[in-house]
């Protein structure tokens, strides 16, 4: 039985197998160096800053209402019309508000980000383990071809962490280990880790693309590198593509946790950031050539300022399409200078084009973790047999899977098919905000 609410998704503890050990994987490691990144006072700057305003929370008290019944407050920064602009801008508040796009193109902000919410009904199915039997396989990215599913995840097996390991199914529940498939590198840029992979099969090339989080020897902040096979198994690196102060202020300590999908020849972005106030922000790139991304300045999506998303707005899963929407998964945490005691959980973003305009589901997250710790992050979804799941670690370092359903009903009585957003679609936007 599915347990369905307007906007806001009834908890049930995922049905997980017990495990030994627990990882602090999650957003990219942060816990392990926030505190050099951002200097000694970082953890008092950031309470101090967060108090002032009555903002800092670790674990808020929050009364969530159906946004059909009431209205849901928006962050102020949060607050603005979106106005529709040509890339690089895509979308930014209206003239008049504190961040407004120049002629000469995107602004050096923290944010990009207007805000936003949409409604819509959603269910959950009941949590199913999934992957059992290899450890700790979460954090997967999962893409279809010729009838195998292939999950990409971060493998901490063999003694050796952070690593890129391969399952293969045909059903996503049952998963068969293929072995790790790109290790780190004995020095140099992901000496430390070679991990969080999003990859893609390209048929305009007939390769395979892996985006993945580097961490280099000496240096504890992270960089998006590519990687490029012929048959998904066996992979070739190729370098960094996206580095730490591209994305503006948002990006100053690191970035990371990558996934992309490839669209009318043009290759979709999107990472996580990491600012110098501790917050975690979404970054987005494009370009022709993964080697050659236009990286925008400011966040994707940004924190809320209270709240299960004021501390990390962050590593996202596939994108998926419903009728005029493109949707994502993201990992969400409150405001804690240790991430690992910070409260987890995964919410949905939506928008009608890749580039800007993505708002948050109202009432989330659609899972949380009850209590303090990582967990219930590391989202990915993935449509299998026109159903669409999504993916996600469990406080004991295992994965779950949950059918959502309702994305297909666009609010007018209609439904409509669910397609990865690389697969060829027409798309009817709706007419343009502002």
């Amino acid at each position: 039985m599915t347990q369905s609410v307007y906007g806001i998704l009834a908890q049930a503890p995922a049905q997980t197998t017990s495990s030994s050990s627990s990882v602090k994987a999650g957003g990219g490691g942060f816990a392990s160096y926030l505190s050099a990144a951002l200097g000694a006072n970082s953890s008092a700057g950031i309470q101090a800053q967060a108090a002032s305003s009555g903002q800092y929370n670790p674990l808020p008290s929050r009364s969530l209402v159906s946004p059909f019944s009431a209205p849901v407050a928006m962050a102020p920064e949060h607050s603005g019309q979106f106005k529709a602009l040509d890339w690089p801008g895509a979308y930014r508040p209206e003239a008049g508000q504190e961040d407004v796009i120049e002629a000469s193109g995107l602004p050096e902000a923290i944010s990009t980000y207007g805000g936003g919410y949409f409604n819509q009904e959603v269910s959950l199915s009941p949590a199913q383990t999934v992957g059992g039997g290899i450890f700790q396989f979460h954090f997967p990215h999962i893409i279809e071809k010729d009838g195998t599913y292939y999950a990409y995840f971060i493998d901490h097996s063999q003694g050796s962490l952070n690593d890129v390991g391969l399952a293969t199914s045909s059903d996503g529940t049952n998963w068969n280990y293929q072995g790790k498939v790109l290790t780190k590198g004995g020095q140099g840029i992901d000496a430390r880790e070679a991990s969080f992979p999003a990859v893609q099969y390209d048929s305009d090339t007939g390769k395979w693309y892996m985006l993945y989080e580097a961490t280099a020897d000496q240096e504890d902040l992270n960089t998006v590198c590519l990687a490029t096979s012929d048959d998904g198994r066996n992979w070739e690196k190729q370098g960094p593509v996206i580095k730490p102060g591209q994305a503006g202020d948002i990006s100053a300590v690191d970035v990371g946790t990558p996934t992309m999908f490839k669209e009318n020849g043009v290759w979709n972005v999107y990472f996580h950031t990491l600012a110098k106030d501790g917050r975690v922000r979404m970054g987005y790139a494009r370009g022709a050539d993964l080697q050659n991304l236009t990286v925008q300045k400011g966040a994707l999506l940004d924190v809320d300022s209270q709240g299960l998303e004021s501390g990390t707005v962050g590593a996202r899963s596939n994108v998926v399409k419903v009728g005029p929407y493109y949707y994502m998964a993201y990992e969400v945490c409150t405001a804690n200078p240790d991430f690992g005691q910070a409260q987890w959980g995964t919410n949905l973003a939506r928008s009608t084009r890749p580039d800007g305009g993505w708002q948050k589901l109202a009432g989330g997250p659609l899972v949380e973790n009850p209590q303090q710790g990582f967990g219930y992050d590391g989202p990915e979804l993935s449509i299998q047999d026109g159903r669409l799941y999504l993916y996600y670690r469990t406080a004991g370092n295992t994965t779950a899977r949950r059918e959502i359903s309702g994305l297909d009903d666009l609010g007018d009585g209609s439904q409509t098919s669910l397609r990865q957003a690389h697969q060829p679609f027409d798309l009817n936007p709706l007419p343009a905000r502002g």
